[in-house]
């Protein structure tokens, strides 16, 4: 067995999440036994920064007090942004910027501000930027109205603000001469409502700086300009140390660490090779606690590890607190199970960083409130559930444009004009009613009629370590053979779509074969499941003379809305059976298995930290990225381009899912 210091605590956990809940758990346990004798605490781990915000919610959960030596710096406080937005008016003037970057620093700062919410300033400022309205004068609402129709509830709202937003610069203009804004602002940070900033060891650098600025009243521009930058530059290095003991500190680098005192450090890693990297300066601290979520180059070390869920019993003092605060819950990961649906799973396989990004730190972009694509996709789904039901359970046939008139005059009617709701009825009722044939007549060449719609899937898959995943989807339809007491599913796809059965095997399009392998009917055999592309295509008219026979384009359309996917079906009645996949029933059970398998692998990836920027293509080229949203965001992190080889054949597809269940049985 390896010799460490009997200060060496090596804890094993499932994953990464549980990691941070496991260092929370002991800080808080800690705490709770030591009142009379605390202490700081450090933790280390390389993608802290990644994990930060799942990180700071267990910690609050737990009402633990943290910094962040990553994140915090004098230059990106409230106060600081306060003093900078001041300078900037003196400096460039009123400008629409200027104002909203002070309003937006006040309302910020100024907890109890009794002028307006930082939401009225975004939503007001908003306007001003999708419609370039430059200034804040009586004719705003109207340039306002001319630009896009609003209901009078919105339009009433937005003056209340820019009638609070005039009177508030017209005071700063008129009460404060040019450098005794300084003075009002100090008058504001030692207001009452600021107390709790006070506890901050920089607030009395701040104060200082205040009143050095408002005390020279000789102050012209040029020197205004000479010491924001010098406070930009002495800032820019400054961190916000912690103020008390029992005090967490989160740091991303350990080696730049320069406040080393007799401190407990958790130091949470995958594997001895970090381990090692960062032993001698694990030596400085008082206690170390080393907390592993991953097994590599660990077995064979006869290091005493002890389990994370044993832990606390193998702790007798802390016996009794370890059945507090049990069930913490970070999005959508819990203590024993993550909530999954299916479209997260193929992001994670298409590129892991972008599910990351999207579905752990959930950064998304305002939506604009408009008629979209995935406006559209709803209104179809909507639609082809309301008639198909009426016409195959109650031989009932809609009028489908009464059917789009509800859905987009309930939803839309306050934000378009009468004339634009009518062009978008009719071209859309047309659009579905040929659909909805083309639809009829596929299904009139089987004995499959729809029977049910937007049916809920919802499954618990077991992982090792009697950890779960809750995976739930939604089904658009299932058609029922009930001569052959079979079933088959049917998603719809609103946008260009082409079923292929290597984004199986890479894990980049599951949807399809998970719902098959989660939806069963007693006494009935899974058939298939498919695509069913909603979306007209465009047919060219290659005529060399000028005639356009509307039936012979119309038959065109008619010939591209098929089905593509997985069948044990013999397709001969489908035109377009080269997008079907024609399998026999073991083949189908093995890609069922392998669908379950891909989950599993991962949930696994998710919960051990495996984030790349690894974008999959069977192209060559990574035009994805180019227009990716988070494409800006995501920079800094490890790249690690995936191109995929294309398989021909179905069995050797089927034989490489083979091999991997095989070798995960192992």
């Amino acid at each position: 067995m390896i010799n460490f210091d009997k200060n060496f605590i090596f804890i094993k956990s499932q994953n990464i999440i549980e990691s941070y809940k496991l260092t929370a758990k002991i800080i808080y346990n800690y705490n709770n036994n030591n009142n009379k004798n605390t202490e700081n605490f450090v933790v280390f781990n390389k993608n802290i920064k990644s994990y930060d915000n799942i990180f700071s919610n267990i910690l609050e959960k737990y009402n633990i007090n943290y910094n962040r030596d990553y994140e915090f710096s004098i230059i990106n406080s409230q106060i600081s942004n306060l003093i900078f937005s001041c300078l900037n008016l003196l400096i460039s003037g009123f400008t629409k910027k200027n104002i909203f970057d002070f309003l937006s620093s006040y309302s910020n700062y100024y907890l109890d501000s009794k002028d307006f919410s930082q939401d009225e300033i975004s939503e007001f400022k908003n306007y001003c930027n999708i419609y370039n309205i430059q200034d804040f004068n009586s004719k705003f609402i109207i340039n306002l109205h001319k630009k896009f129709v609003i209901n009078n509830e919105t339009l009433d709202s937005i003056e209340k603000t820019r009638i609070k937003i005039l009177n508030f610069v017209d005071n700063l203009k008129k009460n404060i001469n040019k450098f005794g804004i300084f003075n009002y602002l100090l008058n504001i940070i030692q207001d009452k409502s600021c107390e709790n900033y006070k506890n901050y060891k920089n607030y009395n650098i701040f104060i200082n700086i205040l009143k050095l600025l408002s005390s020279e009243n000789n102050l012209n521009i040029n020197n205004l300009i000479k010491a924001k930058n010098i406070l930009k530059e002495k800032f820019q290095n400054i961190n916000i140390l912690p103020n008390n003991k029992n005090q967490v500190n989160l740091i991303s680098d350990i080696a730049n660490y320069l406040f080393l005192r007799l401190e407990s450090i958790f130091l949470i890693i995958k594997n001895y090779d970090e381990f090692l990297e960062y032993k001698k300066i694990l030596e400085k601290f008082d206690k170390k606690y080393i907390i592993i979520f991953g097994t590599k180059n660990f077995e064979n070390l006869n290091l005493n590890i002890l389990d994370s869920s044993n832990y606390f019993i193998l702790n007798n003092k802390n016996k009794e607190n370890n059945n507090k605060n049990t069930e913490i819950k970070i999005n959508n990961i819990n203590n024993n199970y993550i909530n999954l649906n299916i479209s997260q799973i193929e992001f994670y396989y298409k590129c892991s960083i972008f599910y990351f990004l999207k579905f752990v730190l959930k950064i998304e972009d305002k939506k604009n409130f408009a008629f979209d694509s995935l406006e559209y996709g709803s209104l179809v789904h909507f639609v082809l559930e309301k008639y198909l039901k009426e016409f195959y359970n109650f031989n009932n046939k809609l009028d489908i444009k009464e059917i789009v008139i509800e859905y987009i005059i309930k939803k839309f009617s306050s934000i378009y004009s009468k004339y634009k709701l009518n062009f978008l009825i009719n071209k859309i009722s047309k659009n579905l009613e040929f659909l909805i044939k083309s639809i009829i007549k596929i299904n009139n060449t089987d004995n499959f009629k729809p029977k049910y719609f937007e049916v809920k899937i919802e499954r618990k898959i077991r992982l090792e370590n009697n950890f779960f995943i809750n995976l739930n989807g939604k089904i658009d339809r299932i058609d029922i053979n009930k001569k052959d007491k079979k079933f088959k599913i049917i998603d719809y796809k609103t946008g260009k779509k082409v079923f292929d059965l290597n984004d199986v095997l890479y894990g980049t399009d599951l949807q399809a074969v998970i719902y098959l392998n989660s939806y069963s009917i007693a006494g009935f055999e899974k058939s298939g499941t498919f695509y069913f592309s909603t979306k007209k295509p465009l047919i060219s008219n290659n005529n060399n003379n000028n005639n356009i026979n509307i039936n012979h384009i119309e038959k065109k359309i008619e010939n591209n809305f098929f089905y593509q996917g997985i069948s044990t079906e013999n397709n001969n009645n489908n035109n377009n059976n080269k997008y079907i996949y024609e399998l026999t029933k073991n083949q189908m059970e093995i890609i069922l298995k392998y669908s379950d398998f891909m989950i599993k692998q991962a949930v696994e990836n998710i919960l051990n930290g495996e984030v790349y920027k690894n974008p999959k293509n069977f192209s060559g080229n990574n035009s994805s990225c180019e227009t990716c949203e988070y494409k800006d965001i995501c920079k800094n992190f490890n790249i690690k381009f995936i191109k995929l080889k294309k398989y021909k054949k179905i069995d050797e597809i089927i034989n490489i899912m083979i091999e991997k269940l095989e070798s995960k049985n192992k």
